[in-house]
């Protein structure tokens, strides 16, 4: 069974229930596990008692490293430089887990990733990363690092916490803190350092930066959404339904309009505990 680990503030707990959803009709068995960011946050995910999510208030993950870098950067600076920590947290206290992806909170499973972490497994990968593949207009964005941290695959070995935790002391040194995105640079060293695997797959980790009107051809078959000839797995919401990026008019219809169901969905659903 695959492990998730994902951070959430009140404010991204319906991104938070709709992922949930998609995961329930794509990904079973999972276990997710959500950092509660504050107190507010943990008190509503308790309320809504979710088969399968487990709840982590923050102050069980927060080192002494990420306290004394708080008061110095954005709270959503904040929230990308605990990756590593939530990740480490779950490997230190949860001994059953093998396998942890980190996700980002905005993210929706259009089908399952099976296929793809078994991919992974016969290829005897332990890290595996998902590049941003930004559209030609918007390399200049590589300046955020080559590597989107918005998924991330790890399987327990020795070397998976000695990176993970190499990874958590560069996200918490101030001077790193210049650059907004700096815990995605750092992940440019993975494949060198630690033998990371890129993931190719385009329907995993699609996102408005990595496609726009004539990027891929979009078909639908069955239902199933093909990014050219690869099913669509995962779509990254970077910036909810109100993207500045360009969308290809497929994409705006089969893709977007289903999350902004959900979302409806879930406010009918999940309302009351928000």
């Amino acid at each position: 069974m695959i492990h998730y680990v994902t951070l959430v503030d009140l404010a991204y707990l319906p991104r938070l229930f709709v992922l949930y959803e998609s995961m329930l009709a794509h990904c079973r068995p999972f276990a997710l596990w959500v950092i509660a960011m504050t107190k507010e946050t943990e008190r509503a995910l308790r309320k809504a008692a979710l088969p399968g999510i487990g709840i982590i208030p923050f102050s069980y993950i927060e080192t002494s490293e990420l306290r004394e870098l708080k008061p110095s950067i954005p709270f959503n600076q904040y929230i990308w430089a605990s990756k590593p920590a939530s990740m480490l947290h779950l490997y230190q206290t949860q001994p059953a887990i093998e396998k942890l992806c980190y996700l980002d909170a905005d993210c929706f499973f259009f089908s399952s990733p099976q296929d793809i972490f078994d991919n992974l497994q016969r290829k005897g990968a332990w890290l595996a990363l998902t590049p941003h593949r930004f559209m030609p207009e918007f390399k200049r964005y590589l300046i955020n690092g080559r590597f989107n941290g918005g998924f991330i695959y790890t399987v327990r070995k020795p070397s998976t916490l000695r990176c993970l935790t190499s990874w958590h002391i560069a996200c918490t040194l101030l001077e790193e803190k210049r650059h907004r995105h700096a815990e995605q640079r750092h992940l440019e060293t993975w494949p060198e350092n630690w033998g990371a695997v890129e993931i190719l797959h385009k329907g995993l980790n699609l996102a408005p930066w990595n496609q726009g009107e004539n990027q891929y051809r979009y078909t639908l078959h069955d239902s199933q959404i093909q990014v050219d000839d690869e099913p669509l797995v995962m779509y990254h919401f970077h910036e909810g339904l109100g993207t500045r990026y360009p969308l290809d008019p497929f994409v705006k219809e089969h893709i977007y309009g289903p999350y902004r169901h959900a979302l409806e969905r879930a406010g009918e659903i999940y309302g009351n505990h928000l």
